[in-house]
């Protein structure tokens, strides 16, 4: 058997806002004076960098 076949096929990682992460959020967001969208498409940005 192929081990790097397996490998490979990794299910898409979902990613869920709850209501915490909001709150969280919007904190931060109201601190660096932006806006939670923004927040999220960086934090997006910098996750797919990786």
């Amino acid at each position: 058997m192929n081990r790097n076949k397996t490998e490979k096929k990794q299910t898409p990682k979902q990613v869920r806002i709850d209501d915490l992460d909001l709150e969280v959020l919007s904190k931060i967001a109201d601190e660096q004076d932006r806006s939670v969208s923004s927040l999220i498409r960086i934090a997006i940005k910098d996750y797919i960098k990786k």
